[in-house]
């Protein structure tokens, strides 16, 4: 669950960081072009990108889900 399969059903976590290393405070892995564009949820299609404007684009390209309150919080 904390590292979800991509369209090759393998893994991708532990690739993307292999090929691009860590993120820092400011930065996210994202997909380029985002799956909701397209983009095939592949290693080589994810980039380091500034944090903010990355969520601000996604925020923007897919429809917001309410999600109900957890209950054990």
């Amino acid at each position: 669950m904390l590292d979800p399969d991509g369209d090759d059903e393998l893994p991708l976590f532990k690739r993307v960081r292999k090929r691009l290393g860590p993120v820092d405070v400011n930065t996210v892995y994202g997909f380029v072009p985002a799956p909701a564009l397209g983009g095939a949820m592949l290693p080589e299609n994810v980039e380091i990108l500034d944090a903010e404007v990355h969520l601000q684009i996604l925020s923007e390209l897919t429809p917001r889900v309410l999600m109900g309150r957890n209950p054990y919080l």
